[in-house]
């Protein structure tokens, strides 16, 4: 038994030998080792250059974005830096002066305008004559050639035996009628420069008129001529609405309304603040908005008359039929009558409210811009044929060809 514990004793104390290290396949697993972390390496150095640009943006963006909001963070804590008064102060001012500069601009334009008187000879209901007289004003469209020209209104000369105007420097001179448009109430009056003073000749000067309509609400206008009754009065407001259409015969108008207040005998021209002229006054009511029709659409008519020549006549109100209007009432494409003058050609040619002009002349005419082009080119006198479509009795359309001779507007 003591003999067994010995044993075991001795079994217990052997030593247990290291294996050998194989060198080879150390160095062969450290190769790998190495390669890998190479690999590794120039994966993560790409990735790093592809990001790098997302990154500095990043970066700039965090920058900026921090940046504005301590900006911001800064007009909120000093807002001791912002003054009212000096906001304020200055428009005040600078509006006083701008107002100061729309009259300079109107004051200087009253060069152009002259005050009309006429002479009207009338009986009384005893058969004895009398004489009436009138005033009112006009602006001068031209003083080249022979001829000083003069835009004025029909009803203001209309039957005068003598009309009269004066000028800026109040010299007077006689003046006689060019030509004028029943339709529009435009007329232009002519003084022959014989009759002038040299002086006069010298201060007088004709109104520039704006080639487009850039006229927009809120845009300044200056009223010159008799916008407030009296020849060489001046006034200044903004547009309100341009957009408006007024209605004369055989052609529509934009209207221009201001928030400049009109009178019974309110006439004469709008100005832009480059003193052009871009409408003309329309005469209005007690405390109603100041109106002008648009100079622009008014410059073929203008032409003609200062030519010595009238507008042709047809004598119908027309509206185009948009395509809104087309599908929702079922109309033919076209120009719509909606009034007929009862003494005019298209009446007596047989043109009825609710026909529907197509053709003129046998050309597709189906927008106003056509029509009134073709109206403008037109001379009294030219004969003239017009196809509308006209709603017959099995509520069909139908084409009827009217022939009608032009005349002039009384």
């Amino acid at each position: 038994m003591e003999e067994n514990k010995n044993q075991e004793y001795h079994f217990l104390k052997e030593e247990t030998k290291k294996v050998p290290t194989n060198k080879k396949r150390l160095c062969k697993k450290l190769g790998v080792i190495i390669v890998f972390a190479a690999i590794f390496g120039a994966v993560a150095c790409l990735v790093f250059c592809l990001l790098k640009p997302v990154i500095e943006k990043r970066q700039e963006e965090r920058a900026t974005a921090i940046s504005q909001q301590q900006e911001e963070e800064q007009q909120v804590d000093e807002p001791e830096q912002i003054v009212v008064q000096e906001t304020i102060e200055p428009t005040i001012q600078g509006y006083e002066a701008l107002q100061k500069q729309l009259y300079t601009i109107g004051n200087m334009a009253s060069k152009s305008v002259v005050e009309i008187s006429s002479v009207t000879s009338e009986k009384d209901w005893f058969e004895d004559d009398y004489e009436s007289k009138g005033q009112s004003s006009g602006v001068i469209l031209d003083t080249t050639g022979s001829e000083v020209l003069i835009l004025t209104e029909t009803d203001m000369i209309a039957d005068a035996n003598e009309i009269q105007v004066r000028f800026y420097d109040d010299q007077k001179a006689s003046a006689y009628l060019k030509a004028y448009d029943g339709s529009t109430g435009v007329a232009v009056l002519a003084v022959d420069k014989n009759d002038m003073g040299e002086n006069t000749r010298s201060v007088i000067a004709a109104v520039k008129i704006a080639q487009t309509s850039s006229i927009t609400p809120g845009s300044f206008v200056i009223g010159i001529g008799s916008p407030q009754g009296d020849a060489f009065s001046v006034v200044a407001g903004n547009v309100t609405s341009s957009n408006d259409k007024v209605s004369f015969y055989d052609k529509n108008y934009r209207l221009i309304t201001t928030s400049i207040e009109a009178y019974p005998d309110t006439r004469g021209v709008l100005l832009n603040v480059d003193g052009e002229v871009v409408g003309l006054i329309c005469q209005g009511e007690e405390n109603d908005a100041l109106r002008a029709v648009s100079i622009a659409e008014l410059q073929a008519t203008l032409d003609k008359l200062m030519a010595g020549k009238r507008p042709a006549y047809l004598g119908v109100e027309i509206s185009e039929i948009t395509m809104a209007v087309s599908e929702g009432y079922g109309l033919p494409d076209g120009i719509y009558i909606k009034k007929v003058d009862m003494e005019s050609p298209a009446a007596m040619a047989g043109l009825q409210v609710g026909d529907i002009i197509v053709k003129v002349d046998g050309s597709e005419v189906l927008t106003e811009t056509q029509f009134e082009k073709y109206m403008a080119s037109a001379d009294p006198e030219q004969k003239m044929s017009i196809t509308v479509k006209r709603l017959g009795s099995n509520s069909q359309y139908q084409d009827v060809n009217c022939k009608i001779t032009l005349g002039v507007a009384e």
